[in-house]
C-alpha cells in the first residue's frame, strides 16, 4: 500500500511518499520540486506513478510556497523568483544530508526533478551537487544569467521599477552564475537527464532549451543518457505522456544506477 507522511524536514514542509515496507530503509529515492506559484501537492500524480516504478518520492515546499506562504502577490513573487531559486538549491543539500542521516537513502541511486521552477532549480542541482545520479527537467531552463537577464529586460520595456537597486542585481547575477549549469556543462559528467519541452511555452522559453541540447549533445554520444522530448503543440503545461515517459526514466535508471556509474 502506498502512504503519505507530511513532515517538516529541517523546517522545510515536505510529503514522503512511498510504500508501507519501505518506510524507515534505505530506498531508491526522487526529490521531486514542483513549480512556481504552485505547491507540493501539485506533483502526487508524479509521486503515485513513481512509487509504482519503485522509488521513494520526497515533495518539499519551495520557499513562498504551499504551506510557506506569506501571502505574497504576484508582483512580489516575481522579483523573489531566483531568490526562491536559489534557496531551493541550499535547501535540496539540506535534505538529501537528512535523509542520508536517517539511513534512508541508497548511495547511487538518488534522483531530482522538477516542473518550471522546479526544472530550472533542478539544473542549478546538477551544477551544484555530485552526489544526483539521475534528473528530470519539465518545461525548465539551464541558462540562468540569459533567464535573468530576459527577465530584466521584460522589466523594463513595461515600464516597471524593480524594487532593487543595481549593486543587488549585479550581486544576483554572481550568484547565479555559480549555479548556472550553461557554464559548467563539465559538472553533468555523463549523468542520465530526461528534459521536456513544449515548443509554444510562452513562460519559459523553448528556445534555451534548443540551446542547451545543442551543448550538451556531444557530451552524451555513445550514451542512452541524455532523451529530449519535444512537443511542437505543447505551451506551458507538461502531458501526460511526458509525465509518464519521465517516472519510468527515473525507475529505470534509479534501478541500474550502479551499472551506470561504472560505464562513466
Amino acid at each position: 500500500m502506498i502512504q503519505i507522511e507530511h513532515r517538516n524536514i529541517e523546517q522545510i514542509p515536505t510529503l514522503i511518499v512511498e510504500k508501507e515496507e519501505w518506510k524507515g530503509k534505505p530506498h531508491p529515492t526522487v526529490i521531486f520540486l514542483h513549480g512556481f506559484q504552485s505547491g507540493k501537492e501539485h506533483n502526487l500524480h508524479y509521486a503515485y506513478n513513481l512509487v509504482n516504478h519503485g522509488v521513494r518520492v520526497v515533495l518539499p515546499d519551495a520557499y513562498l510556497h504551499g504551506e510557506r506562504d506569506d501571502s505574497a502577490d504576484f508582483a512580489r513573487m516575481s522579483a523573489n523568483f531566483w531568490k526562491i531559486v536559489l534557496t531551493s538549491i541550499q535547501e535540496l543539500k539540506q535534505i538529501y544530508h537528512v535523509l542520508k542521516e536517517e539511513d534512508l537513502l541508497i548511495e547511487g541511486k538518488v534522483g531530482v526533478g522538477g516542473t518550471s521552477m522546479g526544472a530550472i532549480t533542478t539544473y542549478g542541482a546538477l551544477a551544484s551537487y555530485s552526489w544526483i545520479d539521475v534528473a528530470v527537467a519539465m518545461m525548465g531552463n539551464a541558462h540562468y544569467e540569459l533567464l535573468a537577464q530576459g527577465q530584466l529586460d521584460y522589466f523594463k520595456k513595461k515600464g516597471l521599477q524593480l524594487p532593487v537597486d543595481q549593486a543587488v542585481i549585479d550581486e544576483l547575477f554572481q550568484m547565479l552564475e555559480r549555479v548556472d549549469l550553461s557554464k559548467h556543462l563539465d559538472r553533468l559528467n555523463g549523468r542520465p537527464l530526461f528534459i521536456w519541452h513544449g515548443e509554444q511555452d510562452g513562460i519559459v522559453p523553448f528556445s534555451l532549451t534548443e540551446l542547451l541540447m545543442k551543448e550538451i549533445t556531444p557530451l552524451y554520444e555513445g550514451t542512452s543518457h541524455l532523451m529530449f522530448m519535444r512537443d511542437e503543440e505543447a505551451g506551458h503545461a507538461v502531458p501526460r505522456p511526458a509525465m509518464l515517459k519521465s517516472t519510468e526514466w527515473f525507475g529505470h535508471y534509479l534501478q541500474e544506477a550502479d551499472e551506470l556509474r561504472n560505464e562513466k
